[in-house]
């Protein structure tokens, strides 16, 4: 892996076709049902996060799940692009993602909400993984 900006935005902007157009946007916003939703989002590349969310969740909860699982995998990826001074700014940038988690846990202990119902808000994109 070259150090540098170059091979990681080259990266980044390949994994770009992964995102769901406007057109599809659309018609997912038409839907009526999240069970719809989530019927049209497994044929995307959503699906396999949302077939590991489907075992555990339904409805909006496994939609939710399978965007958070989404999200923390690709920041996972686009950060393995970088090394050097562009990492570290990516972690920096990244770690306001373990500010929020950490306040949420905070907060959730405080309001004695279920760790289940804390954890699945959390998303491990800084330093802070899943554990």
């Amino acid at each position: 892996m070259v150090e540098g900006y170059g091979y990681g935005n080259s990266r980044v902007r390949a994994m770009s076709t992964r995102l769901i157009d406007e057109r599809f946007y659309e018609e997912l916003l038409a839907k009526e049902e999240v069970s719809q939703i989530i019927t049209a989002l497994l044929q995307t590349g959503y699906g396999p996060e949302l077939e590991a969310a489907l075992v555990k969740y339904s409805g909006f909860r496994c939609l939710a799940e399978a965007l958070r699982r989404s999200f923390a995998d690709t920041v996972r990826r686009i950060k393995s692009f970088y090394k050097g001074p562009p990492r570290r700014l990516l972690d920096v940038v990244l770690g306001r993602w373990d500010v929020f988690s950490i306040k949420a846990v905070l907060r959730g202990l405080a309001a004695a909400v279920p760790a289940e119902n804390i954890l699945g808000i959390l998303l491990p994109a800084g330093e802070l993984g899943e554990a």
